[in-house]
């Protein structure tokens, strides 16, 4: 083992179990192993693991594997990259795998940002919703409580019946008058709230 060199000591420490040499060796290795996960994994996957994740799999596989005395030539930086690069890469075949198996959408499955528009609101957020918002919800009661207001009492409990979703005939029986009747309050309503 090189005297100059640092990572040849921390891996000497990792061995013996020191786990500030273990933090050491992750921070002095983190970044470019994320380099090559990122470069193996491309832009297509990122939906469930990501490159970060390919890195934490392979260090935590390192980490198991000198407990377990399986890297006996383990004492340079270029023994220490050959492993971590190889796990990395391994680990980053296991994510592909498993985002192409076909119980998960065989590789078809698109993320958030699918979503993404310039003009739109970002990811997720730009899906309609079943309901509307909250403020938009309190306008429109807002609104439809102002509408009412400007109508007769007989043709309010027509509108209302007609917000509830009754059909015109239901609305005839429940007020026991003709459809007829109903039609024409209902023509009445539409002219009254149209010229608004």
């Amino acid at each position: 083992m090189p005297a100059n060199d640092p990572v040849s000591s921390l891996i000497a420490r990792v061995k013996l179990g020191d786990q500030a040499a273990a933090t050491d060796l992750w921070n002095s290795c983190f970044s470019r192993l994320k380099h090559i996960a990122r470069a193996r994994l491309g832009n297509h996957l990122h939906r469930v693991s990501d490159e970060e994740d390919a890195v934490v799999m392979a260090f935590h596989s390192f980490m198991r594997g000198v407990k377990a005395k399986r890297f006996p030539r383990l004492h340079t930086t270029k023994e220490l990259w050959s492993i971590l690069v190889a796990l990395t890469l391994r680990k980053t075949v296991d994510i592909l795998q498993k985002e192409r198996r076909r119980k998960r959408g065989g590789g078809r499955v698109r993320g958030e940002s699918a979503f993404n528009s310039p003009k739109k609101l970002q990811g997720i957020d730009g899906v309609a919703s079943p309901r509307p918002s909250p403020v938009t919800e309190a306008m429109l009661n807002e609104e439809c409580q102002r509408r009412l207001a400007t109508l007769s009492t007989s043709l309010r409990v027509v509108a209302l019946a007609k917000l509830h979703g009754l059909s015109n005939k239901e609305i005839a029986s429940e007020l026991s008058c003709g459809l007829r009747t109903v039609e024409r309050k209902i023509r009445i309503i539409r002219t009254l709230w149209s010229r608004e």
